[in-house]
């Protein structure tokens, strides 16, 4: 790219007049002609509408400034299902835990994953060396990490290892402070499974 296009892609568009950019790439003799700078008026929001193009396909290049095509694109690379019910947010972390794979595995390796999959405090992890056994509980909060997590944790934990991956569902503790009216309102499997407040 040329330095004039760089520039010109960099203007604030407040700050262009009629025919602006355009304009600037005519000499300056041309640039009192009227009927040229009409012409350049006319042209000029099929320009803006192809930089606008521009910005939205450099945007979908990465995870994290992408939207629902450039996600779709990155997980149709990585071979990723996601479901429907997941947000932006929480595919954009799928594919960026699925990016962040990398040898050897190890339990301090393991816990930036899941670090990376959940957010920090929505997840426990407890490793049974005697018995070969790797627990994750993960919080209701976080349940939609959950896929991609057992997929992760399918790829990545020693074979040697049995895996037990659980959410925390809700317990007495955390229903005390809720009275039976309270608890009426909800059903058994909102009141097992759902956050509440």
């Amino acid at each position: 790219m040329s330095d004039k296009v760089v520039e010109a892609y960099n203007d604030n568009e407040a700050a262009m007049g009629p025919a602006g950019r355009l304009r600037e790439y005519l000499p300056e003799f041309l640039g009192n002609i009227r009927e040229l700078g009409q012409v350049l008026q006319a042209e000029q929001p099929y320009f803006q509408q192809a930089w606008r193009a521009v910005e939205q396909a450099l945007a979908e290049q990465f995870i994290l400034g992408a939207g629902e095509w450039g996600l779709a694109r990155w997980e149709q690379l990585l071979h990723l299902e996601a479901p429907e019910s997941l947000s932006l947010d929480e595919r954009r972390r799928a594919l960026l835990l699925r990016l962040n794979e990398q040898l050897p595995f190890t339990v301090a390796r393991l816990q930036e994953l899941l670090a990376a999959a959940a957010p920090q405090g929505q997840y426990t992890m407890v490793l049974d060396e005697k018995n070969y056994v790797l627990h994750i509980y993960i919080t209701l909060a976080a349940k939609g990490c959950l896929p991609a997590l057992r997929a992760l944790l399918q790829r990545v934990a020693p074979a040697n290892l049995s895996l037990h991956l659980q959410l925390m569902f809700n317990t007495h503790g955390k229903l005390a402070k809720f009275t039976h009216q309270q608890l009426g309102k909800w059903s058994c499997w909102a009141i097992r499974e759902e956050v509440l407040d």
